[in-house]
């Protein structure tokens, strides 16, 4: 296993042969959280922006499926 330097203009880490972060699309991201969003379980999160454009989301990917 080797490690590589974390920066934001990295689209995609490989964590292992299997598995990979990717960095999310800025609508995608934005639509996902406005569905999936409930307070009950993120309330400590309330105070911050989900979709917001000072935010680096990431999705985990095994292979090529989300």
């Amino acid at each position: 296993m080797s490690l590589t330097e974390w920066s934001t203009d990295i689209l995609q880490y490989d964590l292992s042969d299997e598995y990979s972060i990717r960095k999310a699309d800025f609508a995608e991201w934005g639509l996902y959280c406005t569905v999936y969003y409930d307070m009950r379980y993120v309330g400590f999160f309330r105070e911050e922006e989900f979709s917001s454009s000072k935010i680096s989301a990431y999705w985990i990917y095994k292979g090529k499926a989300k």
